[in-house]
């Protein structure tokens, strides 16, 4: 006998809550449970999990097609654009692996930097779960025999950002770190204007998973109609025998009166 699990609304979460308090009592019963009756509770569980099966991998499937474009992301009801880089929303199959060279491009949006030309720096991109609200991807950096003073991943920001950037809007970067050891590391903007780049500059530590941090390109001297490239440093102090997943990475512009 199959097992049909397919409800629809109200009805159908009351069903299925039922269904769920059915299966907790049988496993509750069951050392007491005569055997034929135990089989036929077996073929229901089998007949329930081929289903499952089925099921949850069609639905992952297209929670990631859904949500990994660039902009399948929200924060706030006045936010006026936001962004995820392509590594956190594309699956790339060259992006997991060593990396023997500062400067590579993970990306084509998306370098990695460090200071120790003989480490082993091993990056891996690994998919989400959907269901904790994180981008499709992330990305793993695992860093071995490193006797540097940094790591680092650089994020250029595309052109549509600074091209209808105004003094009063803010942007925003809102993401998920996790580290086996606790470690520190500095939130950069880069704004090159011109023949000069300014720096607006946060620090933050990794004891905490979530992140967020805002920057006001009003306390800085320059002419937004001059803005040539903003890019934003993630730099990671002391990352020697330690592994930094960088679980979500999206950016977002604001007015400042939401302050």
């Amino acid at each position: 006998m199959g097992v049909e699990l397919i409800y629809f609304g109200y009805l159908g979460r009351a069903i299925s809550s039922a269904y769920l308090k059915l299966w907790h009592r049988r496993l509750q019963r069951v050392a007491r449970v005569k055997t034929t009756k135990l089989r036929q509770q077996r073929r229901e569980a089998l007949a329930l999990q081929r289903q499952l099966g089925e099921v949850l991998p069609s639905i992952n499937g297209e929670l990631h097609r859904r949500l990994g474009g660039p902009k399948a992301y929200r924060h706030g009801s006045k936010m006026l654009w936001a962004w995820r880089p392509e590594l956190w929303t594309l699956r790339c199959p060259t992006s997991s692996g060593p990396v023997e060279q500062s400067g590579a491009r993970l990306m084509p949006n998306t370098k990695v930097f460090f200071d120790d030309a003989t480490c082993a720096l091993i990056v891996q991109q690994f998919r989400n779960d959907i269901s904790e609200g994180f981008a499709p991807y992330g990305v793993a950096l695992e860093l071995f025999q490193f006797e540097g003073s940094f790591l680092s991943l650089a994020i250029d920001l595309p052109d549509e950002l600074y091209e209808t950037f105004a003094k009063d809007e803010l942007i925003g970067l809102s993401g998920a770190i996790f580290a086996e050891r606790p470690a520190g590391f500095t939130v950069r903007l880069n704004i090159k204007h011109g023949p000069n780049t300014d720096q607006l500059i946060q620090a933050h530590d990794l004891n905490h998973s979530e992140i967020r941090a805002e920057f006001d390109l009003a306390h800085l001297n320059i002419n937004v109609k001059r803005v040539e490239k903003i890019w934003l440093d993630l730099v990671f102090e002391t990352p020697n025998f330690n592994r930094i997943s960088v679980t979500d990475l999206a950016f977002y512009k604001r007015p400042r009166g939401e302050i």
